[in-house]
């Protein structure tokens, strides 16, 4: 409760440290629920009403005032929604230390992919807060671009279809949330983002590599290419044409949300130390 969250955020400050928050309001996601499952309707094609984005949109404002009385840095965790990282931006603009980060997930896929025919592929789409519109993807690039939102992680889970994610064809509920996406992360950002014009060639590698290092405080040890830093390098080769297939990754789960998307820029060395 706020009470909690208070003395939390104020125990952080204290010990020097920053607050990392999954915003969601548990008592409208719970109200969402129970409504749906008196309806009987707990299909995978219902599941993105018992999470409105009002409920990430509420939290993350509430989250932000919390902190603000404690003066406690925030970070905001897998920003789904346009009213999320317009909160995040106006915080930003008085001054308020808030980071917000969003996730591939986010910014290529949206809330028709819970509507396929095929249950089991809609369940590998499901996860929390779960896909929006495309309205809210224009916005999350618009807010990358304008630097108010700072990172792209993905929260990788890597739930399988078979014995985990098809527990819950029927009922949502029963369904593990989370998205496998590590690998392409990179690949998905440069080919829908720098290739599109949404973001920069700098932008693309400050929200991958830089932002993350300086906003967790590993800044430049990590996250440059400068004497004394730790020698993490990945070539990345901005002309080679991929289709995303799990066969072809290494995140060892049996599918892939990203699977069949066309991309161009891939990885191709990675250089550790």
């Amino acid at each position: 409760d706020d009470a909690g969250l208070l003395q939390a955020l104020d125990a952080i400050r204290q010990a020097g440290g920053m607050a990392l928050v999954h915003s969601e309001n548990d008592t409208v996601v719970g109200w969402s629920l129970d409504k749906l499952a008196q309806e009987g309707r707990l299909g995978i094609a219902d599941y993105p009403h018992s999470r409105p984005a009002l409920a990430e949109v509420e939290a993350i404002q509430r989250v932000i005032e919390l902190a603000r009385l404690t003066e406690t840095p925030l970070y905001i965790v897998h920003v789904s929604t346009a009213g999320g990282a317009a909160a995040i931006a106006r915080a930003r603009g008085r001054g308020q230390r808030v980071f917000g980060e969003t996730c591939p997930q986010y910014l290529v896929l949206d809330t028709s992919r819970y509507n396929v025919e095929d249950a089991l592929q809609a369940a590998g789409f499901i996860c929390a807060p779960p896909l929006r519109t495309t309205s809210d993807q224009d916005a999350l690039w618009q807010a990358l671009g304008a630097k108010t939102l700072d990172t792209v992680g993905t929260d990788h889970c890597a739930f399988t279809l078979k014995g985990q994610k098809d527990r819950g064809l029927t009922d949502f509920r029963m369904v593990p949330g989370g998205l496998p996406g590590i690998e392409p992360r990179m690949a998905l950002l440069y080919s829908f983002g720098v290739m599109t014009g949404k973001i920069s060639l700098a932008q693309w590698v400050s929200l991958c590599c830089e932002m993350p290092s300086q906003i967790f405080g590993l800044f430049p040890r990590k996250g440059c290419l400068i004497p004394g830093a730790d020698a993490d390098i990945v070539l990345f080769d901005p002309n080679q044409k991929v289709e995303i297939s799990s066969e072809t990754l290494h995140e060892q789960v049996d599918y892939s949300p990203y699977a069949g998307l066309q991309v161009q820029g891939w990885p191709v060395s990675v250089f550790l130390r």
